[in-house]
């Protein structure tokens, strides 16, 4: 298999998501945007994104025995080496039938794509899936990302849920996820370009303020509706960045680009709440900093 390039910061990230097999997608968009940033080689990331979405397929079929359940992915990345780690809340490996064509495939596939693999049983229930790819052939060690832990809470919740480090990765990362995330949502295709400008929006506050802590970001679809949460970032964030639109005269920002704005108090800091209507651009809008009475600002308002 390929190389990873050494001469890049080590990154980590977590993705929360329902086990739908349609959100492999997901999947591969956030592993797109990060070895993008991480400068991985071609052959690496095919064979990444191809694991990576193999063991995802597996939770969707087995874990759960036909229904939806939790399915999380971990992913860090440091020195020659990228680890990712796939773990499901479901039956566990000892219930699957160890005759299934469709599972000894794809561990198979597993094991033979990256440098190392584990599958074990997790304790409280569920299964999880090692993988390391760049190193040395062997036994894969135990996964460390920030806030790691399947059930380590957050302020964040959606459909989707990712925490990224250093947030410099969230432009490449939720500037894939999004799209997919609003196609659900039945945006027009006239709106859907917006989105890019959105995460390019979002990502420069978020470096602006913690360039090098993490950073996450939830998505939640509606019908032609997505609503974003972005934190956790210091608190009056949003009222600085309002005024720097302010002094800067307009153009493109959040203002012009999302339907409703707001932040909203978590403990110490703050989470930015943002809708997007996948109908039209919105012709005016309300920024209202935190202190708003847990109402989102309407147009118009």
């Amino acid at each position: 298999m390929g190389a990873v390039s050494t001469h890049r910061a080590s990154a980590g990230a977590r993705l929360a998501i329902d086990s739908h097999p349609q959100s492999v997608a997901v999947v591969r968009a956030m592993l797109a945007g990060i070895a993008e940033a991480a400068r991985l080689d071609r052959e690496c990331f095919d064979d990444l994104r191809t694991a990576v979405s193999e063991a995802c397929n597996n939770v969707s079929i087995h874990a759960y025995g036909g229904d939806v359940g939790p399915l999380w992915v971990e992913l860090g990345v440091s020195g020659a080496a990228v680890r990712v780690t796939v773990l499901d809340r479901g039956t566990g490996i000892r219930t699957i039938d160890p005759t299934s064509h469709r599972m000894r495939v794809g561990l198979a596939l597993i094991s033979a794509l990256a440098s190392r693999a584990a599958v074990r049983a997790r304790l409280g229930g569920g299964t999880e899936v090692r993988m390391e790819f760049g190193g040395p052939r062997g036994s894969v060690a135990p996964l460390a990302v920030a806030g790691r832990g399947a059930d380590a809470p957050g302020a964040l919740h959606g459909d989707v849920v990712v925490q990224l480090t250093p947030p410099s990765l969230l432009d490449g990362v939720l500037g894939r996820v999004m799209p997919i995330v609003a196609a659900r949502a039945h945006f027009t295709v006239e709106r859907a370009s917006d989105l890019q400008l959105v995460a390019d929006e979002l990502s420069a506050i978020a470096q602006s303020v913690a360039p090098s802590q993490s950073i996450g970001f939830a998505l939640t679809a509606g019908e032609r509706r997505l609503t974003l949460q972005l934190g956790p970032l210091p608190a009056g964030t949003l009222a600085r960045y309002s005024a720097g639109v302010a002094e800067r005269g307009g153009g493109v920002t959040l203002r012009t680009l999302a339907d409703e704005l707001r932040a909203v108090p978590s403990g110490s800091e703050e989470v930015l709440a943002v809708v997007l209507s996948g109908r039209h651009r919105p012709r005016a809008l309300r920024c209202v900093a935190s202190g708003s009475g847990g109402q989102l600002a309407q147009p118009g308002q």
